[in-house]
């Protein structure tokens, strides 16, 4: 849960293992003492979904991490796995995932003939403007027109580094656009401050190209090779930095019956690799796979398992459309890509289920999110011993942490199937010895009901509800607004907006990109988290955002 080919079969071997550890838990385990009871079916969904969570969650798929071969290698697998369950037709779909900014292997500095180490010594800055080969003798104590300067970090910068939110970055890409209009051709930046830390590369910043090419010299290789500020040194360099991005699918099951109607049943099958991406909770500093057991091996176990339960159904009515999202974990991006890409019209789904994280059910105590999209959900819910096994927390808002939000956006009625978070939630410990299997088991047959229900029901009209705001940290105020995960250009883009609160009282709406909030750029997610938190409730200011091309002026108030 976001709150970031070869084909593998389980060999006889492993089946023949699967059933001797069955058989050696159920000697020693009151919970196999417990399935023992179960029908026989019941048993074989159990032992399925069983098999899957362990195989999703062993450290062979390396944590699942979105874009990587072992996402690949899950998904192929999942492809595999569908089509043992007889649904012909399925495909995957890939889409690219925006990894930030890299220095282009061909970039070079030297200084009097001395090669400087990228990232150690020097590095581009992640906005500049790309450069074939400048050669220049150049002193820092002469700063003429139409040649490269030699400019501290802290003349630039001046009297603005007690500000908590101060942008060097926007405030060194700004001063080399003045230069650009004086003639110079490109700038290098150096930083002797005690009182500025040195730089560091950002891969995540999204600053608009600059007009010159723009270079930082550490501190450390500044006090080595740029000790005199009289001196007339010898430059020689070319800096390039572009995007980078990396691919990851959607694995797509279509059971195909003819009908004008069809169900969309997701979970994300990623997880957090080893952490790379900054969204692991372990603070241990210690390098480990993230197998990710609970989120999300066990809806995509229950994903699976519905895949076969739904073609022993009475009726035929619908079809189904079984997805396995790529990228959640990185906000939703699998999702929101099929949303905008689908592989059939969305206008004929009747509603949409996603399961993410149902492998932690305590004392038959779950969340079902999405209740209020449409009003059927009260009238299933509502029959008598519906629900008389079950402990349910019914959630009415159709946006969540989950890519049930993806699907909510384009008017479609879903659900969201929840067991709840746990202290292992994004962390190396989330394995698959600590599922409740039983657990996974009875929302299967939760499901299985739902979907039955659900087939032959004429009238599932979509309702929209009243969101919550999304977000990872706390803040005093809040735009009430729901950014655009996948977005890769500058600003932050809106997926929704959130009635009633400032956002949409000040007139911003779904498209728009946010490039300002009173004098902070929001270059990136960073820069506007940062400007939110410069702000308490009452203040006032001004949000510039970009719709279509027009910059548009926002009063808002918090």
């Amino acid at each position: 849960m976001h709150f970031d080919l070869k084909v593998y079969f389980l060999p006889e071997l492993k089946k023949d293992k699967m059933r001797q550890f069955f058989l050696f838990l159920a000697l020693i385990s009151p919970f196999f003492i417990n399935a023992q009871k179960l029908k026989k079916a019941e048993k074989a969904q159990l032992e399925y979904m069983t098999a899957q969570v362990q195989h999703l969650a062993s450290d062979d798929l390396e944590g699942r991490r979105a874009g990587t071969d072992a996402e690949k290698k899950a998904a192929a697998y999942i492809q595999q796995q569908f089509q043992q369950n007889g649904i012909t037709k399925t495909s995957i779909q890939n889409f690219d995932i925006y990894d930030g900014k890299k220095v282009d292997a061909t970039s070079f500095f030297y200084i009097d003939e001395q090669e400087l180490k990228l990232n150690s010594d020097f590095f581009p800055f992640p906005f500049t403007k790309a450069t074939e080969n400048i050669e220049a003798l150049v002193s820092p104590a002469l700063l003429e027109p139409n040649s490269t300067w030699i400019v501290d970090l802290g003349e630039i910068v001046k009297n603005e580094t007690l500000h908590p939110h101060f942008d060097y970055m926007n405030a060194v890409k700004n001063y080399a656009d003045q230069l650009a209009e004086k003639g110079v051709k490109a700038v290098i930046v150096y930083n002797k401050s005690k009182e500025i830390a040195d730089l560091s590369f950002s891969a995540q910043d999204r600053t608009p190209v600059s007009k010159i090419p723009v270079i930082y010299v550490t501190k450390a290789a500044a006090n080595k090779y740029l000790a005199d500020p009289e001196q007339v040194y010898n430059l020689h360099f070319k800096a390039k930095v572009s995007d980078q991005y990396r691919t990851s699918q959607n694995v797509i099951a279509y059971l195909d019956r003819g009908a004008a109607k069809t169900i969309v049943v997701g979970a994300h099958y990623d997880h957090l690799g080893y952490g790379e991406d900054g969204n692991s909770t372990d603070r241990s500093g210690v390098k480990a796979i993230h197998n990710g057991a609970d989120d999300n091996a066990s809806g995509t176990a229950v994903l699976l398992q519905l895949s076969k339960s739904v073609q022993t159904f009475k009726t035929k009515d619908v079809n189904y459309l079984f997805i396995a999202f790529g990228a959640e974990e990185l906000g939703l991006l699998g999702s929101k890509h099929y949303a905008d890409n689908p592989t059939l019209n969305l206008s004929n789904v009747k509603f949409m289920i996603n399961l993410d994280m149902v492998g932690r059910m305590k004392e038959n105590q779950f969340t079902i999110g999405g209740f209020g999209t449409s009003p059927y959900w009260s009238t299933l819910f509502n029959q008598p011993n519906f629900l008389s096994d079950y402990k349910v927390n019914f959630d009415t808002s159709g946006v969540g942490p989950s890519d049930h939000t993806s699907f909510y956006r384009k008017n479609i009625p879903v659900l969201f199937f929840f067991t709840g978070s746990h202290t292992d939630y994004h962390k190396p410990s989330d394995d698959a010895d600590k599922i409740n299997y039983l657990g996974m088991l009875k929302i299967t047959q939760l499901l299985e009901k739902v979907l039955s229900k659900g087939e032959t029901a004429t009238e599932i009209a979509f309702q929209a509800t009243k969101e919550p705001t999304m977000g990872t940290r706390k803040f005093n105020v809040t735009l009430g607004v729901m950014p655009d995960y996948s977005y890769s250009g500058v600003g932050v883009k809106i997926d929704g907006v959130t009635e009633g609160r400032p956002g949409a009282k000040a007139g911003i709406k779904a498209g728009d990109i946010i490039l300002k909030i009173g004098d902070i750029a929001t270059n990136s997610m960073d820069g506007y988290m940062n400007a939110l938190g410069s702000f308490e409730k009452g203040q006032s200011t001004i949000v510039i955002v970009k719709r279509g091309e027009e910059e548009i002026k926002l009063p808002i108030e918090f």
